[in-house]
């Protein structure tokens, strides 16, 4: 993709800005996020190991 986008910078540019206006109205939805202090790593492990998560897990530090 990364060549497609360094041929094409305008449709490339058109493209993003319709992806985040859908984003922004809802009809495209990102995925849900949990974020977990970096202390909490090895709870977080846990949480992917046991497949209790949805989305994806985020360390903060």
């Amino acid at each position: 993709m990364g060549i497609w986008f360094e041929h094409r910078l305008p449709e490339a540019g058109k493209a993003l800005h319709r992806l985040v206006g859908w984003v922004a109205s809802g009809e495209v939805r990102t995925p849900a996020t949990q974020p977990l202090p970096l202390a909490e790593a090895a709870e977080a492990h846990r949480l992917l190991e046991t497949g209790q998560t949805t989305g994806k897990l985020i360390l903060k530090p």
